[in-house]
């Protein structure tokens, strides 16, 4: 790999989200050009109608090659594999992902391409942070850091030991070599990308932190509420036990080889 050839897939995986998806399409269009790299703009759509395909449509002048794909079966760890295994069929180098209701800095995308460029082979994954922008007035009751994902203690070249798909460019060497795919057994819980990059860690992959590229990302009003919570908290307590289970597995594999 080299800065002069480097492919980059950047995916966004959507499910009857079209006016989000129209917001951060547009966001990465007007964004500062990225010059360095040869940019791919990925949708993966995961919901039967393929409503996203009509809104690719509506961006003929994009900036970079805008592609649609579509994952046959419901929950986002198949969307997630989806762009991995596009990745891979059309010879990309690295993947970022970035979600559909997240807004892209100006310099994001600049930034988060150079400073991959300037930290391979040594570090195979970087990762930034994503601030919260309110579209509603934030309630009382709620914790203070319920939705505080910027993680400000952290510092530009930390290791760190997982990652998420919110902001986040990954070699996707390591998909070829280790064979990792997200986890599909229990596609409707979430919590598979945490569990993805710390199987990377485990396989012996480096993650930086990386604080100058960060996102925003838009929370409505039906995301600041107490019954939203719990339910997040509970599913999050099914798939931590799922995620333990299988990093243990892992783990054990590793000491008897």
């Amino acid at each position: 790999m080299s800065s002069q050839t480097l492919s980059i897939v950047v995916a966004i995986c959507t499910c009857q989200r079209n006016h989000l998806l129209r917001q951060v399409l547009a966001s990465i269009d007007t964004a500062q050009y990225c010059e360095k790299s040869d940019i791919h703009v990925l949708v993966v759509d995961n919901h039967i109608s393929q409503s996203a395909k009509l809104v690719v449509g509506e961006f003929s002048n994009f900036h970079y090659p805008l592609h649609y794909s579509f994952a046959l079966h419901p929950g986002i760890p198949y969307d997630r594999n989806a762009a991995i295994e596009w990745g891979l069929a059309h010879h990309m180098d690295a993947c970022i992902f970035i979600d559909d209701d997240e807004i892209a800095h100006e310099h994001w995308l600049v930034t988060l391409v150079d400073y991959y460029i300037q930290h391979w082979p040594e570090v195979q994954v970087i990762t930034g942070p994503v601030e919260s922008i309110f579209t509603a007035s934030y309630p009382t009751y709620l914790p203070e850091d319920a939705h505080n994902k910027r993680r400000l203690k952290r510092q530009t070249g930390e290791v760190v030991s997982e990652a998420y798909t919110n902001n986040v460019i990954f070699d996707l060497a390591i998909c070829k070599e280790s064979g990792l795919r997200f986890d599909e057994t229990m596609p409707l819980y979430g919590g598979t990308d945490s569990l993805f990059f710390r199987q990377v860690v485990n396989h012996g992959y480096k993650i930086v932190w990386n604080k100058q590229a960060f996102l925003y990302e838009q929370i409505d009003a039906d995301r600041l509420s107490l019954i939203w919570l719990v339910r997040r908290h509970a599913r999050y307590g099914v798939t931590f036990v799922h995620m333990t289970k299988k990093l243990s597995k892992k783990n054990s594999a590793f000491r008897h080889t």
